[in-house]
């Protein structure tokens, strides 16, 4: 981020700006990522999936939900949760699922110690 804001490329508190240096609106910005999207075979995308995309990915990676929030701009974790709900539902119930399949057929845990069952 500091690279980009020596370069110039982020420009004084706007990211991404018009042809004519000023900010988009949301609404603009989506429009203009749409069209872009649209010419290059992309139909369906938009900039609120991609945001949600920037979500899962981060999730994916480890990141906690504190650094995507910084990155995202969402204000609550039930933001993160909803967009990551998906991806985390499936990372629970891999890592259930692992738990399960280290325990061996007989009952004992791998490290040999006996579990009551609930």
């Amino acid at each position: 981020m500091e690279a980009a804001g020596a370069s110039g490329v982020l420009g004084e508190k706007t990211f991404i700006s018009t042809p004519r240096g000023t900010p988009y609106s949301g609404q603009s910005l989506g429009n203009y990522f749409r069209k872009r999207c649209e010419e290059a075979g992309l139909a369906g995308f938009s900039m609120h999936g991609l945001r949600k995309t920037g979500v899962v990915t981060f999730l994916e990676a480890g990141c906690s939900w504190q650094e995507i929030m910084a990155i995202t701009g969402h204000r609550s974790i039930k933001e993160i949760e909803r967009y990551g709900r998906e991806f985390l539902r499936g990372s629970a119930a891999a890592s259930a699922f692992d738990r399960l399949l280290a325990r061996t057929s007989d009952g004992n845990d791998t490290d040999g110690q006996v579990r009551q069952a609930a």
